[in-house]
Order: structure tokens, then C-alpha cells, then sequence
């Protein structure tokens, strides 16, 4: 992982050509080893329009939160939505995201709203 190495992750001119900034690693990493810190996942749920927002989300079944909806689009802070992606150029992967309530019940606890049972969503090498 990189909690322990200087410069792990950086921002650069994209190896796509006029796809802005790209994210690289800056040390070795083992195929396998976690190159993100985890990251929470909000759902936008049947959005009537297209937002900017959209655009950089994620595929919900990526996510496992298909099914909270009719249209899930999900937003997955951090590297989520800095990276710029090309299919023939994925060098990393999702690790599973978790998915629990923190210890609150959706129907007698009045936080349980407020937060996101989407959590932990990483990036492996």
C-alpha cells in the first residue's frame, strides 16, 4: 500500500492525449497492492437531468447499489472522481466496496439518513 511511501499518488498531464490531468503512482507498487485511501460513495437517485455531477460518476453495479433505484448514479469522492479513463489503459481496479449501515437501523434511528452505507471504495494496482 502506500500509507507508508512519500509522493504515492500525483497529478499530471494525462498519457490520453487532451484528457487534462492523469493520476500516477509515484513508487512500486505489487499487482494487488491498494494505491487509494478509502473513499465514500453517494448516491444520486432518478435525477431528472443530467448534471455535471453525472458525469463523473460510477457505474452503480461497480458500486453494488444497482438496485437503490430505477437510475443510480454513484459519486465516489477522492480518486473516484479525479482519474481519466481509457478501456485499452486501465492498469487498476476497484477493490469491493463495503456496505453497512454504521449500527444504525433505517427505521428507528433518525441519522440514518444522513449518512452513506456505501463506504471503503478503493483502487488496487
Amino acid at each position: 500500500g502506500l500509507d507508508d511511501k512519500k509522493c504515492g499518488l500525483y497529478l499530471a498531464e494525462s498519457s490520453i492525449p487532451g484528457a487534462g490531468l492523469g493520476l500516477y503512482v509515484g513508487v512500486d507498487v505489487e499487482e494487488g497492492d491498494l494505491i487509494s485511501y478509502p473513499d465514500i460513495c453517494i448516491n444520486l437517485l432518478d435525477m431528472e437531468h443530467t448534471t455535471v455531477a453525472s458525469e463523473y460518476s460510477w457505474s452503480s453495479s461497480q458500486i453494488g447499489s444497482e438496485f437503490e433505484a430505477m437510475s443510480v448514479d454513484p459519486l465516489c469522492s477522492g480518486l473516484g472522481m479525479l482519474t481519466n479513463c481509457h478501456s485499452g489503459l486501465i492498469n487498476a481496479e476497484n477493490a469491493e466496496t463495503k456496505y453497512d449501515g454504521g449500527g444504525l437501523h433505517r427505521s428507528t434511528h433518525a441519522g440514518a439518513g444522513a449518512i452513506t452505507y456505501y463506504h471503503d471504495f478503493q483502487t488496487l494496482a
